[in-house]
This record gives structure tokens, sequence and C-alpha cells, in this order.
């Protein structure tokens, strides 16, 4: 819905096409909430976890030290529409 926040209004009733994408670019305008404490040390105890696993090489280590252009890739192929070259992109590197 985020991604709306763009949008035009083609058709108008009662103004509610106007007021929902204002709505949406208030919404976006206000930015992500703060990651709360608890969070931040999770995804701390994640990322050592993660270089851990690195280290100790096997499946999930190489996984995790792949080309930065696989992660690229995996990100464009996930985007909401995505188009179909971007996941044919990934699926070609993954292959490789």
């Amino acid at each position: 819905m985020i991604s709306m926040r763009k949008g035009v209004v083609l058709c108008e009733r009662e103004g509610y096409g106007t007021r929902f994408i204002q709505q949406l670019r208030d919404l976006h305008a206000q930015g992500p909430k703060p990651t709360p404490p608890d969070e931040v040390t999770a995804l701390n105890t994640w990322a050592q976890k993660a270089m851990e696993r690195v280290r100790a090489g096997g499946l999930l280590g190489h996984y995790r030290r792949a080309e930065p252009e696989l992660h690229v890739a995996f990100a464009k192929a996930f985007e909401p529409d995505a188009p179909l070259t971007a996941i044919e992109s990934l699926v070609r590197l993954w292959l490789r």
C-alpha cells in the first residue's frame, strides 16, 4: 500500500481518494518506528551466530558468504511486483 503514495486519483468521490493518498504520504513521511531494544539485541545475536556459521564453512556458511551480486538478485526478485526478468536473473545466478 505504501508504494501507492505516489498515486494519482483518477476518479474522486467525496474526497476519499485524495484523503487516502494523503494518509499514505503522511505514513511514509513518518518513517519507520524505532527498533525496540530487545529486537536490537536479537539482531545482534543473530549476526554473531551467522558469522560463526560463516567461519565454520559448510553449506550454510557458504550461503552466507555468497557474492553480493546474488544478494542483490534475491532482493530484486522478492520485491513486490518484481519483473519476471529479476526472478530469471536470480535463478541464473543461483544455478551457475
